[in-house]
């Protein structure tokens, strides 16, 4: 918040109590409009900032107009508060293993996967799991640097530091240094949930030696083709977040009135998955990709380890602050979400 209502005034991070306007936007949004690449008056009319109590007091945020754009930037790219530019064309020199013309994302991996195995040090200098997730088609990987000699895999992994959604398509132009990772932020065709700094640590790929991809990639298609090999992989951890919803299917079943406390539509991606719950205590569950997502007031993203947290303790709003979760659209109803409490241990 920025408490501008007495000298000198106060900068912090939380909620204050007895604010005059409150602005709610995603942090892509956010970092957007703070560094001047998105207008706010669009973003209001296309309902993606929304703005409750003195609307016209919203008005008097001109004066952060005067902050350099550029600079800031600057800083929150060296503070890793941004995707690095690099790290886009990070895996360029594993993508130029293949012909561009039929190269697949599982192809990036097999090369990624062959880095990992050549330096199993990795682990104890990054300390972090960097989860991918692909749409159209739907595919996941991940990359475990967090302890041991590291593995890379196919599937979701239960407890991922940092989360990077985008389409396979983009993916590719990414990693072969046809798209800039900024500008698909930016667009918002590159979402980061979890430690949005962590995705720095991706710079690593840009160690990726050329020709050892390509022997990596041709290796792995003689012996069945990128896409086999790289589902081979270290599979990960059996996630939590199935038998969390099924619980709380139970207990809505049991106590209805719960549900009708919601007012509404929420929607919670875990991994790969989106479960929906509505007012009536219905509970739909559907892949990422393939989610309907137009009636949700709100939409909770979270890794597995998260929701489970979550929904042992129901500190919501804790995980939130954290950026353990986001919340898309309307936060009130996220805030209804209590009887997930106790739903694990």
């Amino acid at each position: 918040y920025i408490d501008l209502k007495a000298a000198p005034g106060k900068v912090a991070q939380g909620t204050l109590a007895g604010a005059d306007v409150t602005l709610e936007l995603t942090d892509a949004n956010f970092i957007g409009m703070a560094t001047g690449k998105l207008n706010p008056q669009k973003l209001y009319f296309a309902g993606d900032l929304k703005i409750s109590g003195n609307v016209m007091a919203s008005q008097k945020l001109e004066f952060l107009k005067k902050i350099d754009g550029e600079k800031l930037r600057a800083e929150m790219q060296a503070a890793g508060r941004l995707p690095a530019a690099a790290a886009g064309g990070a895996a360029a020199s594993a993508a130029a293993a293949a012909s561009p013309d039929t190269l697949t994302s599982a192809d990036v991996f097999v090369a990624i996967r062959d880095y990992v195995e050549k330096n199993p040090d990795l682990a104890s200098q990054l300390k972090t799991i960097f989860q991918f997730r692909l749409a159209n088609p739907d595919s996941a990987h991940f990359i475990d640097l967090k302890e041991g000699k590291g593995s890379v895999g196919a599937g979701m992994h239960a407890s991922p530091d940092v989360t990077l959604d985008l389409s396979n398509e983009d993916f590719l132009a990414m990693t072969s240094g046809g798209a800039d990772p900024q500008k698909l932020y930016f667009a918002g065709k590159l979402k980061i949930s979890g430690n949005v700094m962590a995705s720095q640590k991706l710079m690593f790929l840009k160690k990726v030696d050329p020709k050892s991809a390509q022997e990596a990639i041709t290796k792995a298609r003689a012996a069945g083709g990128g896409q086999q090999a790289a589902a081979a992989t270290t599979t990960a951890k059996a996630a939590r977040a199935p038998e969390i919803m099924k619980a709380l299917g139970e207990r809505l079943t049991k106590e209805p009135a719960l549900a009708k406390e919601l007012g509404g539509t929420v929607a919670i991606k875990v991994g790969g998955d989106v479960w929906t719950i509505d007012d009536k205590g219905t509970i739909g569950h559907a892949s990422v990709g393939g989610a309907d997502l137009a009636s949700a007031k709100a939409v909770l993203t979270m890794s597995d380890e998260d929701f489970a947290e979550v929904a042992k303790t129901g500190d919501l709003r804790g995980g939130f602050q954290r950026g353990k979760v986001r919340i898309d659209g309307d936060i009130r109803y996220a805030q209804r979400l209590g009887f997930l409490k106790g739903l694990a241990s």
